[in-house]
């Protein structure tokens, strides 16, 4: 069953603005288009040669006006080309454990 997909402009937060460095095709920065429980889609404006389903991202930032939203890891589970854009489908690892567990240094 697939998760429900919200559009990103209906969440409120302004731009949902996605940055990452791959490998192979250097810097990425997109506008989120979606969002679910699982990940997101993002926007790109250029051509992503040598983003390939299944990679894995180790650092990718999500944020919007409130602030981050994300900053960690992702794989790669679309790349699509649509029109005069790209869209890049992004799973984000689940959270695990509660933040407010997190002791104190």
């Amino acid at each position: 069953m697939r998760a429900r997909r919200v559009k990103a402009e209906d969440l409120k937060l302004g731009e949902i603005a996605v940055a990452f460095d791959h490998p192979e095709v250097g810097a990425l920065t997109g506008a989120a288009e979606d969002v679910s429980i699982h990940g997101l889609s993002m926007v790109v404006r250029s051509e992503p040669h040598g983003l390939r389903t299944g990679d894995r991202i180790d650092h990718v930032r999500v944020t919007c006006d409130a602030g981050v939203l994300h900053d960690g890891n992702a794989v790669v589970r679309r790349v699509t080309d649509r029109a005069e854009v790209w869209v890049i489908g992004l799973e984000l690892p689940a959270v695990t454990g509660r933040r407010d567990r997190i002791a104190d240094p």
